[in-house]
């Protein structure tokens, strides 16, 4: 893993950088998180969630942290089969129930106690909702805050700690299918419900 970890977030952008690459295929699923590049990615499986006492330690805990962010960051995913695709929505449909549930439990408990933001909100109003966060905290949100908040959030570049975060907020509109997102919308109904409108779907 650390080789891997060496050679696509240092090696491979270095690459990409000195022969000014437009694109970064990987056909083997891994992305490059120090580059601005559009990264495609081919996923094969996610054996590592289903079969976890197969695959040595270190290298789940490589999946475990990594494959997340690579998903995260690509600019198009390809499924080798039908089957991988379905798997990846639906182990995403798993993950939004089980976070979005116990956020739920949380807000209901700790409501006169913790500040909730969405994620959505965050993204396409950072400053604003940031003075409102720095504010809840008896914080001071300086120039300096300021800046950086605006440089990493309306950035051109698309990597693990700049973008454009308002636009990010609509990609999954891209790369879902019109039939995956009502399955999405379907199977998370119970605890959407309580954070979106039918109107965040459309």
């Amino acid at each position: 893993p650390l080789l891997w970890y060496w050679w696509f977030d240092f090696s491979i952008p270095k690459a990409l950088k000195k022969y000014k690459i437009d694109i970064f295929f990987s056909p083997d699923g891994y992305a490059c998180l120090n580059t601005s590049v559009p990264q495609y990615l081919v996923i094969h499986d996610l054996a590592y969630i289903h079969y976890p006492q197969q695959v040595p330690c270190l290298v789940r805990k490589y999946y475990q942290w990594f494959v997340p962010k690579h998903l995260s960051i690509a600019k198009h995913l390809f499924a080798v089969s039908e089957s991988t695709k379905q798997d990846i929505i639906k182990q995403g449909i798993l993950l939004w129930n089980t976070i979005y549930s116990t956020v739920l439990k949380f807000k209901e408990k700790y409501s006169s106690e913790w500040y909730f933001v969405k994620h959505e909100n965050l993204s396409e109003n950072p400053v604003l909702e940031f003075e409102n966060i720095f504010k809840y905290l008896n914080l001071t949100l300086d120039s300096k805050v300021e800046k950086k908040i605006i440089e990493t959030s309306t950035s051109t570049i698309n990597s693990e700690h700049k973008r454009d975060s308002k636009s990010n907020t609509l990609t999954w509109k891209s790369r879902l299918t019109p039939e995956e997102i009502s399955l999405i919308k379907e199977e998370t109904h119970n605890v959407w419900k309580h954070f979106y409108t039918e109107k965040d779907w459309g």
